[in-house]
């Protein structure tokens, strides 16, 4: 299931299959609407900026973990499926340049969301050593 030509999905659908690009897309759409419906402020994120977050996110962490670099390459590159490591490299560069508070008033919602992924990247290593 997990190959180099086809990486393992970071987000599946509820048939368990990677969930089509339209997906993110449609969904954010269709909060937007009930936002708006409801008088609320409406979502300008996009889901990129979520999928850059978790990204930027998981390179810095491996990075203060003292992880080699061409560790947290290969890491990001699966876990985003990106096809190039110049997309990557970007990640890791920023990560690198960022503080503790990089994410400012942020700080807060990316670690509620992102708080266990030092549970998830310890599971993960544990079972690519079995």
């Amino acid at each position: 299931m997990n190959n180099d030509e086809q990486p393992l999905p970071l987000f599946m659908n509820s048939s368990g299959e990677r969930i089509s690009e339209e997906t993110p897309g449609n969904t954010i759409s269709i909060i937007r609407k009930e936002q708006k419906k409801r008088g609320l402020e409406v979502l300008t994120r996009t889901f990129h900026d979520l999928r850059a977050t978790f990204a930027t996110y998981i390179a810095k962490y491996l990075i203060e973990k003292n992880e080699s670099e061409s560790s947290i390459r290969q890491i990001l590159m699966t876990l985003m499926s990106h096809e190039s490591f110049k997309t990557t490299k970007r990640y890791i560069d920023f990560a690198k340049s960022v503080g503790v508070d990089a994410y400012g008033a942020m700080s807060e919602w990316v670690q509620d969301i992102y708080g266990d992924v030092d549970k998830l990247l310890m599971s993960e290593s544990t079972n690519a050593r079995a």
